[in-house]
């Protein structure tokens, strides 16, 4: 395989593998996309020649690729029979290197008044695709082998099986407190084993699926709770701790909101006649709450924690976030809640979500009037979202941070230049004042250099 991947560089007169593919990643669900350009250079050594089929294993595996090799020599392709013969080697050679055999085509085709080998790599729905029985993902400009985890989302992947819909370790599921809420809600029916089916709890051959057992009344699942977490002033010091396992997701939902209203809870003397609000907008938390639960991956052996401190809230979620969807995606645009679809869709039910408007954009609007915002904090091993109290007086910001936040507020989106000249600050105020600010995520950076302009969070 050396020698005759070498001769075949040298016969098409390959300089190296220019590569600069704009290369699309598909989420599992679809329609969700995200384009990146990346640029490395494969030469005739074994080290890049391993790059070049951990490239395509990576793209079989998570998404479209296109490789591209410069031809000095166009004489190679000038017969067309010659020029098949030549294009089939290169197909042999990828299926040999890469099982199972991956989608692609080899073609040769003319770029900006080059002559290129041109190899498109389409993500394949028979995952794993291995080299030297390894699959890889694209991490940085690098391909590197997969973690068990990630390898174990690969074959299920590859067998249209997605954790919650494996079966669960209980047979005898009962589900009394849901069907209690149900009724609450205003239903009539209880639920048997046909109206359980519209709740997507059953497998196909008639089996309750792992959705199934998390909303049941009991579980033997150890690390499918929530462990709520209460501080004191110093942020180290520990109140108390609960751990809520063993129990119907929903439950532990409810429970969680219990905790949540009595701590956070209190009476607004500024407000007449005086009434109890809640220092955290109870919209944010129940949103963030539900989408921490239908967004975590549940073969991970770990609790997900809510942690209650005086100044804000942390939900910490075991897990990162989904292949194929930057940090800023997630944020802004929040698809990663299709991970688990059948408790999407179950929550969808229950009225807790509204499926046209849920996650962090619901999350946001509910701080619309507040001086502080809700932010996100990624990790390799979790994801947090930080729901800070309610601050709607300025009383956090100094006079002049509180009058470039007005302004943003008023004008969307503003260049330095053009704070300075409204507000009459000189460069290295303004400068100062929105590093402060970027620093409490009030505002927001966008761009770099001479455009940069700022808006609020």
């Amino acid at each position: 395989m050396k020698l005759e991947f070498a001769t075949k560089m040298q016969r098409f007169g390959c300089r190296c593998l220019a590569l600069c593919p704009m290369i699309k990643y598909m989420n599992r669900v679809g329609g969700v996309h995200m384009l990146k350009q990346e640029r490395f250079d494969l030469g005739l050594n074994d080290r890049k020649r391993d790059n070049f089929f951990k490239s395509i294993s990576a793209f079989s595996n998570y998404g479209d690729g296109k490789i591209l090799f410069e031809i000095k020599d166009t004489s190679v392709f000038s017969d067309i029979n010659r020029k098949e013969k030549e294009l089939q080697k290169v197909e042999s050679m990828i299926n040999a290197s890469i099982k199972p055999t991956p989608i692609f085509k080899v073609d040769v085709e003319e770029i900006g008044g080059k002559t290129y080998l041109v190899i498109n790599i389409l993500k394949g729905r028979s995952q794993p695709y291995l080299y030297k029985n390894k699959a890889y993902k694209k991490l940085g400009n690098l391909y590197v082998q997969v973690d068990k985890r990630e390898l174990k989302e690969l074959i299920c992947w590859g067998l249209d099986i997605y954790y919650e819909d494996m079966e669960a370790k209980k047979t005898d599921l009962k589900f009394t407190y849901l069907d209690q809420y149900l009724k609450g809600r205003g239903g009539r029916a209880t639920l048997t084993g046909s109206t359980l089916d519209v709740f997507r709890v059953k497998g196909k051959k008639d089996y309750y699926n792992f959705a199934g057992e998390l909303f049941a009344d009991e579980n033997d699942l150890e690390f499918a709770g929530i462990e709520i977490i209460k501080y004191g002033g110093d942020k180290e010091e520990v109140i108390e701790r609960e751990t809520l396992s063993g129990k119907s997701i929903l439950w532990q939902y409810h429970r969680v909101l219990e905790v949540f209203e009595s701590l956070y809870r209190h009476k607004d003397f500024r407000k007449r006649p005086y009434r109890k609000s809640l220092m955290i907008p109870e919209e944010a938390f129940t949103n963030a709450l539900a989408g921490a639960i239908f967004n975590r991956q549940w073969d991970i052996k770990a609790n997900m924690q809510i942690c209650m401190y005086k100044d804000k809230i942390e939900i910490i979620l075991p897990g990162k976030i989904p292949y194929g969807l930057s940090e800023k995606d997630y944020v802004k645009v929040w698809f990663s809640g299709y991970r688990n679809c059948v408790i999407f869709w179950i929550f969808i039910m229950l009225y807790i979500v509204d499926k046209s408007l849920y996650g962090f954009l619901r999350v946001k609007r509910a701080y619309k009037d507040s001086i502080t915002k809700p932010y996100y904090e990624f990790s390799d091993d979790c994801i947090k979202t930080v729901l800070p109290v309610v601050d709607e007086d300025f009383s956090t910001l100094s006079p002049a941070e509180a009058a470039i936040y007005k302004l943003l507020g008023e004008k969307r989106v503003l260049t330095r230049l053009e704070i300075d000249s409204i507000l009459g600050f000189n460069k290295y105020k303004t400068l100062r004042l929105l590093n402060s600010l970027l620093d409490k995520r009030l505002v927001e950076k966008c761009g770099n250099g001479p455009s940069t302009r700022y808006a609020l969070y």
